[in-house]
């Protein structure tokens, strides 16, 4: 087995101990990881339930427009508002995701640019 293979299983093990002292496991995978040493028990199969816990974001209002354009050495996302309340939102790229950002309402915008390279992958709404 690879040294990075081994290195991967220790640090899995390790986050499901902390996520069962946590209590965000499902209770049958709580019952695999021993409360005595926090160790992942063989054969287990643990499952974490973070995700489905976390709270949606929310769609996207209709009095919302959101444009994407690539250009050769940048990509940039728009969203204009035309709500009466300020919206907020997450553009969603391979690497690091933008802070959650605001547009104003009544017509005001936004945008966001980065390099090419880190593919557009969609965007949530309501991260405040």
């Amino acid at each position: 087995m690879a040294i990075s293979h081994k290195l991967g299983m220790v640090l899995g093990a390790a986050a499901l101990a902390g996520a069962a002292s946590a209590g965000s496991l499902a209770p049958a995978a709580q019952a695999a990881v021993s409360s005595q040493t926090g160790v992942v028990q063989a054969g287990s199969a643990p499952v974490l339930t973070a995700a489905a816990t976390a709270t949606p974001a929310a769609a996207k209002p209709s009095c919302v427009n959101v444009r994407h354009t690539v250009g050769t050495a940048t990509q940039t996302v728009y969203v204009t508002n035309n709500c009466s309340y300020t919206v907020s939102f997450v553009v969603h790229r391979v690497g690091p995701d933008s802070p959650c950002l605001h547009a104003g309402p009544h017509g005001g915008s936004r945008s966001y640019k980065w390099a090419n390279g880190l593919n557009y992958q969609g965007i949530s709404f309501g991260c405040d």
